[in-house]
């Protein structure tokens, strides 16, 4: 039976009233493809629910790839497909869910009530929890049309007990803020938040606005604004909870307090079930219903035993613990409401389970499956890297009149994968931006999406192929969009300026902000802002002359000694500093002269062979990653010397470009050097070096002090012979006993933390060979030579998706949530940063985790120790025998572990942001979720500003925290506003 007789089967059993209807022999992405195709003519609710929690992740995902385009996106997000996650951590643990996740939660509840074909994909973790009542929510919502009369006090009131948070500037769903007339409000049912302008009591307009820009959008005649938390404050409520018995003492604005979910139970007197938001008419689309029962049982005694637990651990505390007697939905409870709604179960075999009678009705279809493992595309025979025999499938299916679609997730991947297939006389038909622009006729198109896996259906005559079954998996599924430039923090504006910070001015050099005073001078009156200097001086400068001051941000930023006002230590400071921009001006001349004038190798422009090796990059390239290896390119194709610097943040894909740039240099017949400052991120890279470059047959070697000498010297003896042609090493690659053949590239990782020794071989380095440099952090003198062109820069400031997936908890101190961290990162084989950044207490520290959990592997790092014992802690943590590595700040740069996904940071209210930012960077380098916990001193309070702005940092969104630090630094003491001169 083809696949569209298929379909009409499944919809004449359903127009029939037949119910349970089976569907038996798809798996993968096939099922999704089949489904989307059904619900694409079904005009009627539908709940799908999968058993585990990443299978309906994926469900998804997929399907809103194959419906993308015809399932329009409007107001929150797409206009018929939502899911239904569950919490991501527990409310028992006293930590709130992620925002992220209520809204998806509460969107799809009110789908479920409001629209006429919802389809919600959720799994048996989300569905076994009873959830706030339907009534509830009705009750909570808020329509708004224009030219209607509003009582705004009641409306601010009913923000603050449906857990809105006022703020100053709304960005967050849950943020409304109000400026005169104006009200703004994220509701969690839209994607942008909208603004209310009201004239007296009367709503005059509303619209959209970017919180990015704040500039308004799109108009819109009404809003419905549906609650930001799953527990609205009314009093009712509230008074019931207070009843029950003692609430934590943690209440926030309107009452919210963290891990109020888990008290469901005292704010409401009865639960609903996600089935009850479903209505009559709803379809139940059930994957793999012969595990149902087995795997309710394994969540819901996982669950039981962690509320045992977390209630031990109140009782220990003396704090209040919820009731959650009834929270679990029982299974018999589950199965009737299966039996009560028209149901299409999916399995990949026959049914043999117990859950509710047997299907009246089997539809098998046969003859589709996955692809196989022996289908060599990527790695057919050792040596070169070979796209042929992937060319040779395609043509055969295409000869079979076939439809084959590749799926690309990014532009450029699709037309490098285009031209690659050109290179073996294959033709692409199109590259279509979503697959209902595919024609349904043969051909071979591009797609760009994300699929998970493809599949082979010979009955349609469809072939559907992922770039992660071409070019191998990938660890990030996409990228966002490159955010505009003026959106990254602006660290030196005045108006962040508090009482107490340390201010520069370009003539009287370093003093403290004291405030804002007005004064009457010749009947005038003006405001002044007033400086304090040593000795209690005091400077008094015209607020329009603001410009002359910027804020301090000097390595000593916690206590900098005030220069004396008219004294000549400044003056003392600016004379040095001239001088040795001159002498270091003078070198530069030199050295860029000789650079100018001295021809280079000319590389070879990318063949077919190299864009098939940058087609195996296990990312996806962001746009400024993209613009980054295409200027170095540009540049080894030049006969001009290079001489480029990389900036870009931590896991922006700085190390892909030197690896392509090596790549090109090494399959031209020249050698590549590749400097780093330690030992671990040598071994690092050349673990990285050898995985991208296993196929080809290009040689890399280390050179660093965990070789023995007789290692060493073999490795040197190959690097004079050409043997080797990319080296790796330490600064021990610049010693004069290191002898290349022929040289052709130099690249030098984070420059800036190398001797000055070092520096100067460096330098004479740069007048002969092509040398590219990546940091993260670059130092104002750097940054300064790049903007004013002695070196030529690139940016990257597109952060990967992935790095959104850290999510970061704020927390005081507290032994049982370390306990709890430490113990899920080890039960899915992960590690574990634990940052204590003070060496005097850190051995102490030590003591008191080994003594909570004597069971893990704790190892201690930081700068005070030996050089070769930090070296081999490091070494250990990395080969995964140390499971939590206690140290200080030491680890905020270089370091790349990809199954050290939770960061521990105690203290945090003692760092900078930039460092928590940079430390933060340490985990989410893979396809696991990142946590970070961040752990206030027992005396620290967090006012709600300075929690948003800790994550507005610590959000992937605000870009390069890093780099702007950098240039701050820059035009204070190393740019064009140098020490004033």
């Amino acid at each position: 039976m083809s696949g569209q007789n298929n379909l009409d089967a499944l919809e004449n059993c359903f127009r029939e009233g037949i119910s349970p209807v089976s569907v038996v022999g798809l798996s993968g992405s096939s099922r999704s493809y089949f489904l989307a195709q059904f619900l694409a003519d079904l005009k009627r609710p539908c709940l799908i629910i999968l058993s585990d929690k990443k299978e309906a992740e994926t469900l998804y995902k997929e399907l809103l790839f194959f419906m993308s385009g015809s399932w329009t996106q409007t107001g929150g997000g797409n206009s018929r497909l939502f899911d239904f996650p569950p919490y991501d951590i527990s409310p028992l643990a006293g930590l709130s869910p992620h925002p992220e996740v209520v809204t998806r939660r509460l969107q799809a509840l009110y789908a479920l009530m409001s629209n006429q074909d919802p389809v919600v994909v959720t799994s048996l973790e989300a569905l076994l929890f009873r959830i706030l009542p339907k009534e509830a929510l009705v009750r909570s919502l808020e329509y708004l049309e224009v030219e209607e009369e509003v009582d705004r006090t009641h409306l601010l009131q009913r923000l603050e007990i449906n857990g809105y948070q006022r703020v100053s500037l709304v960005e967050e769903m849950g943020d409304y803020s109000v400026r005169g007339s104006v009200i703004d409000i994220y509701s969690p049912l839209y994607q942008l938040p909208s603004r209310l302008e009201f004239w007296g009591d009367r709503l005059e307009s509303i619209r959209q606005f970017d919180p990015l820009s704040q500039r308004s959008q799109d108009h819109y005649r009404e809003i419905v604004l549906l609650p930001a938390v799953e527990i609205i404050m009314e009093k009712d409520n509230v008074n019931r909870a207070r009843s029950m018995g003692r609430l934590p003492n943690r209440r926030k604005n309107g009452g919210c307090f963290p891990g109020q979910e888990a008290w469901l139970n005292h704010f409401y007197p009865r639960l609903d079930t996600l089935f009850q938001y479903l209505p009559q008419n709803g379809l139940i689309a059930l994957f793999d219903p012969n595990r149902a029962e087995s795997v309710y049982r394994k969540i819901k005694e996982k669950s039981r035993t962690e509320a045992t637990r977390f209630h031990k651990e109140a009782s220990e505390k003396g704090v209040p613990f919820p009731e959650i007697e009834g929270i679990f939905i029982p299974f018999q409870e589950i199965a009737l409401q299966f039996e009560d709604h028209e149901r299409l179960d999916f399995s990949e075999l026959s049914l043999e389970g117990k859950v509710a009678p047997m299907p009246r009705k089997t539809i098998n279809i046969e003859g589709q499956s996955q692809f196989d493992d022996d289908l060599e595309v990527r790695f057919p025979s050792k040596g070169r890297v070979s796209m042929a025999p992937l060319a040779e499938k395609i043509a055969e299916w295409l000869a079979s009149r076939a439809k084959v679609v590749l799926v690309s997730r990014t532009e450029p991947q699709a037309n490098r994968l285009r031209e690659i297939l050109g290179n073996y006389d294959v033709r692409v038909d199109q590259i279509a931006r979503s697959w209902i622009e595919i024609p349904d006729i043969p051909g071979l198109s591009i797609c760009l999406g994300r699929l998970s896996k493809g599949f082979i259906w010979p009955g349609l005559g469809l072939y559907v192929l992922t770039e992660d079954e071409i070019f191998g998996p990938k660890s990030a599924k996409s990228r966002p969009k490159k955010r505009p430039r003026d959106n990254a923090l602006n660290w030196s504006s005045f108006s962040q300026l508090k009482a107490g910070d340390f201010v520069v001015h370009e003539e009287h050099g370093i003093g403290r902000y004291v405030d804002l005073a007005k004064m009457e001078i010749e009947h005038k009156v003006n405001d002044f802002v007033v400086v304090e200097y040593a000795d209690n001086a005091r400077l008094y400068i015209p607020a329009d002359r603001v410009s002359i001051l910027q804020k301090y941000a000097g390595a000593d930023e916690r206590n900098p000694k005030l220069d004396q006002l008219g004294g000549r230590s400044w003056n003392i400071a600016r004379q040095k500093a001239k001088k040795s921009v001159r002498e270091i001006a003078k070198q530069l001349v030199e050295t860029f002269a000789l650079r100018k004038y001295k021809k280079g190798h000319s590389f070879s422009p990318p063949d077919h062979h190299y864009r098939e090796f940058e087609a195996t990059f296990e990312y996806e390239e962001t746009p400024d990653q993209t613009t980054a290896i295409e200027d170095v390119l540009k540049d080894m194709a030049s006969e001009q010397p290079m001489d480029r610097l990389i900036c870009g943040d931590v896991g922006f894909g700085k190390t892909e470009i030197a690896l392509r740039a090596a790549f090109k240099a090494a399959s031209d017949g020249k050698q590549v050097a590749f400097l780093v400052p330690t030992t671990v991120l040598a071994e690092q890279h050349y673990e990285t070096f050898k995985k991208r470059l296993d196929g080809y047959s290009l040689r890399v070697g280390i050179l660093s002090r965990f070789k023995a000498k007789s290692e060493q010297s073999d490795i040197l003896g190959k690097v004079r012979s050409g043997e080797i042609d990319i080296l790796i090493g330490t600064h021990r690659i610049l010693q004069k006993d290191v002898k290349f053949t022929d040289l052709g590239l130099l690249i030098v990782d984070e420059e800036q933390r190398f001797g000055v020794r070092q520096k100067e071989t460096l330098r004479k380095y740069r007048a002969m060979v092509d040398v590219l440099a990546i940091t993260a952090t670059p130092i104002p003198r750097t940054l300064y030579m790049s903007m004013m062109g002695v070196r030529d820069l690139s940016i990257i400031e597109t952060p990967p998706e992935d790095r959104l997936a850290i999510q970061s908890y704020l927390s005081h101190y507290d032994e049982s949530l370390i306990l709890r961290a430490l113990q899920f990162e080890l039960e899915r084989g992960g590690q574990i940063f634990f940052v204590h950044n003070k060496v005097r207490t850190i051995d102490h520290m030590a003591d008191r985790l080994r003594q909570l959990a004597p069971q893990i592997r704790f190892s201690v790092a930081h700068g005070q120790m030996k050089e070769k014992e930090l070296e081999n802690t490091m070494m250990r943590f990395l080969q995964k025998e140390v499971d939590v590595l206690i140290c200080t700040t030491i680890i905020e740069a270089g370091l790349d572990i990809p199954s050290a996904n939770t960061i521990i940071i105690n203290q945090v209210d003692r760092l900078g942001l930039a460092q928590i930012y940079q430390l933060r960077g340490r985990v989410g380098r893979s396809k696991e979720k990142a946590y970070a916990y961040l752990l206030l001193s027992d005396n620290s309070e967090l006012s709600r500003d300075a929690e948003k702005r800790l994550k507005a940092l610590m959000d992937f969104s605000n870009l390069g925290a890093g780099l702007h630090l950098a240039m701050h630094d820059l035009k204070i003491r190393g740019g064009g506003n140098i020490l004033g001169f």
